[in-house]
């Protein structure tokens, strides 16, 4: 018999199994890598830990120029104002009396004055209005011909606006309603620690959390867009 060209190996030793060893860097760097892909997916790394969650979500701030739509409604709502001496709302009130009778109120009764005006104006479905499944109209012609949810939210959010209300604290709401199971949009205001909701679809003024069926896709105001994704648990 020819003799073995290399000595027998003797198989390893095994070592008994050990439980992985988490490391608190390491889940730190994992939770890094996370946030750093989906800032890659939306555009920014979320937003400040000590800001108020919207619905309970993580938001990823994004530039204005992905909203031409909304790039359109303040162009027009410059060329076409209607927070103007004389303007004429309805039969009953212009923008001097509605101004009028905005006088001394703030917080809450301010809120709910300017929601209780523009939700006496009918509901109408973009098809309808402009034969176009979805289309924003400014406030000019919210006037004329009214509009869906968020026309709604974009007359109150130019209204605030023009009674002293900081824009950073408004923003348009585009989101799910998923009891209804229909696309829907709100202005949110951050007020005292929360945030409120204006709905066309009802005259009182509720915190978020009381809202739990709205998840939000996206907000937006004059200073940025964001991007929305619901955590573990929502308005909270």
């Amino acid at each position: 018999m020819l003799p073995a060209r290399f000595p027998p190996v003797s198989p390893p030793a095994r070592s008994p199994l050990r439980s992985p060893v988490i490391r608190p860097h390491r889940i730190a760097c994992t939770i890094a890598c996370v946030a750093v892909f989906l800032a890659g997916l939306f555009g920014a790394l979320p937003a400040r830990a000590d800001s108020i969650p919207l619905f309970g979500t993580v938001e990823f701030r994004r530039p204005l120029d992905s909203l031409p739509a909304w790039a359109e409604v303040r162009r027009m709502n410059e060329l076409e104002p209607i927070f103007v001496n004389g303007k004429v709302f309805t039969r009953t009130a212009t923008w001097d009396s509605f101004k009028q009778g905005a006088r001394g109120k703030s917080g809450m009764e301010l809120l709910r004055y300017v929601n209780t005006f523009w939700n006496r104006f009918p509901y109408r479905e973009d098809i309808t209005n402009w034969g176009k499944a979805d289309y924003w109209v400014w406030p000019n012609l919210f006037l004329k011909k009214s509009g869906d949810c968020e026309d709604y939210a974009i007359v109150k959010y130019f209204t605030l606006k023009e009674l002293g209300m900081d824009t950073d604290k408004l923003r348009i709401v585009v989101l799910r309603d998923t009891l209804r199971r229909l696309s829907h949009a709100v202005l949110a205001v951050y007020m005292d620690n929360d945030i409120v909701i204006l709905d066309n679809i009802s005259n009182a003024i509720l915190p978020q959390g009381r809202l739990r069926h709205y998840v939000p896709q996206f907000s937006f105001n004059e200073k940025a867009r964001w991007a929305h994704m619901r955590g573990k648990k929502t308005n909270e």
